[in-house]
């Protein structure tokens, strides 16, 4: 049931052949998710993005149709896999949360010094440096505490 989610070109086939529209796509919606548990639990970056005119989906869409392949090390996209099996696909949001959650200390001096074009880059690189899921391991959890429902509920029928 969760593999729509974690191997994104799947479920768009899925929802192709189910007829669904674009808009209706899982990884819209889980933009979408993200976007509120971004504003709600890192709200530092979801000011530096506004402030920069940077769309969370630039990036993110491309992060999920990779399947982080590419972004993150294939170690920590194997932990990806690990981490939604079992748990659920509203995971994939708590995840990509964690990441920009390990991106915000680099985002806040480009931000401050204006930088809008280092921002982009930081965010449009190939490679995220550092990441280590396990890091974000208990706040991912506190994440599936406190929004878990809305984005279950947010993602159902995918």
């Amino acid at each position: 049931a969760a593999a729509p989610f974690v191997w994104y070109e799947l479920g768009r086939r899925r929802a192709e052949a189910e007829g669904r529209t674009p808009s209706e796509s899982y990884a819209l919606k889980m933009v979408g998710e993200l976007e509120r548990v971004v504003q709600d639990e890192l709200p530092q970056v979801a000011t530096a993005l506004r402030a920069c005119g940077v769309p969370l989906a630039s990036f993110m869409l491309r992060w999920l149709r990779q399947s982080y392949l590419g972004v993150l090390s294939i170690d920590e996209c194997c932990r990806r896999v690990a981490l939604l099996l079992p748990r659920g696909v509203e995971y994939d949001v708590y995840f990509a949360a964690s990441i920009l959650r390990h991106l915000s200390p680099q985002l806040t001096p480009l931000v401050a010094a204006g930088d809008d074009t280092a921002v982009w880059r930081l965010l449009r690189a190939r490679a995220v440096e550092g990441f280590v899921s396990e890091e974000h391991g208990q706040w991912i959890e506190g994440l599936s505490k406190r929004h878990g429902g809305r984005i279950r509920g947010g993602l159902a029928g995918f």
